[in-house]
């Protein structure tokens, strides 16, 4: 319940803990994984025992689960990277898998906390991006079929780096300017085995979700201001 009230009252007050920027580019990002074009970009960091909404008391350190994000636009497309830290990359089927989960709320009103909506609809564009098990098998995407973006990474030591291109003609009609803003979700879902003993641990911001496997919750999404 205070991680709650501490990060609605961020929202509330749209302080840095609630807002990510989203640098302006103008060139293509090459969707490799290797984050060369990244460095002038602004970092989210989700790497601490309080941004984890699921199964916290499992959450070990940074190397557990934990990653690092920035977003960058250009007149086309919204490019996403991840760098995550994870000590075991699991993948049971497409169900039950580690995956990071991105939320982009492009519905009016959803770039302020008071006039954003508290439900999930077509306005929200959901992506999840698995990574493979080891450095042969190649990243996907798992969409609401209305949206097509493309992904690249890599696999390294300790976890895996991924580069996301969103198209922008998906976002119903949303264009990137200086005064717009949008509602922005991260999680990372975090499975380590098939027991059930083992349950899988989510790491996020704001807070995503309540449960594992239950409904996301798009009042709690960050700000990703452009």
């Amino acid at each position: 319940m205070l991680q709650e009230m501490r990060a609605k009252l961020a929202l509330v007050r749209s302080d840095s803990k609630a807002i990510l920027k989203a640098r302006k580019i103008k060139s293509a990002i090459t969707l490799d994984g290797r984050m060369d074009e990244w460095s002038k970009a602004d970092v989210l960091e989700i790497d601490t025992r309080e941004q984890v909404a699921v199964n916290k008391r499992r959450w070990m350190d940074k190397s557990d689960i934990s990653g690092k994000f920035s977003v960058c636009y250009d007149k086309f497309n919204i490019y996403i990277s991840g760098s995550v830290l994870d000590d075991k990359i699991y993948h049971r089927d497409k169900d039950v898998a580690d995956y990071v989960g991105l939320y982009l709320d492009v519905r009016d009103g959803s770039g302020e906390y008071i006039t954003r909506s508290k439900t999930m609809d077509d306005g929200v564009i959901a992506v999840k991006v698995y990574p493979p098990v080891d450095k042969t098998g190649s990243f996907r995407v798992s969409t609401d079929g209305l949206v097509q973006p493309l992904v690249g990474g890599m696999i390294v030591e300790g976890g895996y780096k991924f580069e996301l291109k969103i198209p922008i003609a998906y976002l119903q009609g949303f264009v990137p300017d200086k005064k717009r803003r949008i509602g922005f979700g991260i999680e990372m879902f975090d499975v380590d085995s098939n027991n059930e003993s083992d349950p899988p641990k989510v790491i996020g911001w704001m807070i995503p979700t309540y449960s594992a496997f239950g409904k996301r919750l798009p009042e709690m999404f960050g700000i990703l201001s452009f």
